[in-house]
């Protein structure tokens, strides 16, 4: 229990001290949800991120496969649904 104490103002400070970094760097959360090009990023992250598993892991693996069938499948959906609109 004391060492809790101790380390407890070291996060306190760490945090007092990230906050202004963060505010000053980042942009609000919103501002981020609504960037288009945020959302490139991130999708483009994904795909390179699903492209190097599948090609460097085990094609065997059940599990990869299972992700990379929901995956196509909530592709699949969400095409649908933005052609349908």
């Amino acid at each position: 229990m004391a060492s809790l104490t101790r380390v407890l103002p070291l996060l306190q400070t760490d945090c007092l001290l990230a906050h202004p970094l963060c505010t000053q760097w980042l942009p609000p959360l919103n501002q981020l949800m609504t960037s288009r090009a945020f959302g490139a990023y991130v999708l483009l992250s994904a795909a390179c991120g699903a492209a190097a598993t599948y090609l460097y892991d085990d094609q065997r693996n059940p599990k990869l496969n299972t992700l990379i069938k929901v995956g196509r499948r909530a592709e699949q959906f969400v095409c649908c649904k933005l052609q349908g609109s």
